[in-house]
């Protein structure tokens, strides 16, 4: 159900995967807009990678494809303010 909802969203999604020898390590399906990429929700297997954070490699990746869509604005949802202010990140009001 899930994946096909995801499917359905055609353009205005991306899935971007990680794997290790062939096994899913990490993924992550970003929203797109016009002028917005969001980074929607993200997975990882941190035992199947032993030594490094698959979510920061997904992460990395996500931002390489954020900042080459050439949207005018990147979007990490509501949560992990100190992580996103480790990274220069600032909390935006939103409006429904």
């Amino acid at each position: 159900m899930f994946q096909a909802f995801v499917l359905a969203l055609g353009d205005s999604a991306r899935v971007i995967e990680l794997r290790r020898s062939g096994h899913l390590i990490a993924s992550a399906i970003t929203l797109l807009d016009q002028h917005r990429y969001h980074y929607w929700c993200v997975g990882v297997d941190y035992a199947a990678a032993p030594g490094f954070s698959p979510f920061y490699a997904v992460f990395a990746d996500v931002m390489r494809d954020a900042i080459g869509s050439g949207r005018s604005r990147i979007e990490l949802g509501r949560r992990n303010p100190d992580f996103k202010r480790r990274y220069g990140m600032h909390a935006t009001p939103l409006c429904a």
